[in-house]
């Protein structure tokens, strides 16, 4: 029995490739066909090593650049917000802000949100850019207005919404 062709090639095998590499995401699929001679190109490419002239196969630099591209494209959107939010907020939203960011559904408590683990102060000083002094009060704010709850390591915002309303009225001396 003769292998299938495609076109004018003759396909002997067909093997998965899958390149992991920081910056890429995941299940990322490539929009031309790739080859495995394709991988000796690559990879002399990565290393900085001369190709020799008769080399088969072209190089995926290229392709996985323009990927890390659009990835850093993205980070630096998500980036603009954040300084957005350093220059024209207080200190006190910021931390509402960031608690708000962190936060995820909570499915043991149905209508709350929950922050697992509650991070130390210091580092929700320095993800929002203030004190921890500034940070204790704008979670002491949210606590005793009920907003904000402890449940052994974790914290849970109950009301989303009304901490959202928080996050763009909230003025303090911070």
């Amino acid at each position: 029995m003769n292998p299938p062709t495609s076109g004018s090639r003759t396909i002997a095998t067909r093997v998965p490739l899958l390149i992991v590499a920081p910056g890429l995401s995941k299940n990322a699929a490539a929009k031309t066909p790739i080859s495995q001679v394709d991988l000796f190109p690559t990879l002399a490419e990565l290393c900085g090593v001369k190709q020799p002239d008769n080399l088969q196969g072209q190089s995926l630099v290229p392709m996985l650049a323009f990927r890390l591209l659009q990835k850093l494209a993205g980070i630096i959107r998500k980036s603009d917000q954040r300084i957005t939010n350093l220059a024209g907020m207080t200190g006190s939203q910021r931390v509402f802000a960031e608690l708000l960011r962190l936060s995820a559904p909570d499915v043991e408590r149905p209508g709350s949100f929950s922050i697992s683990p509650a991070p130390y102060h210091k580092d929700i000083a320095s993800w929002a850019g203030t004190t921890t002094d500034v940070v204790a009060r704008a979670i002491a704010h949210l606590m005793k207005a009920g907003l904000l709850v402890r449940y052994g390591s974790n914290l849970a915002i109950t009301d989303r919404g009304k901490v959202e309303v928080l996050l763009k009225t909230f003025e303090s001396v911070d």
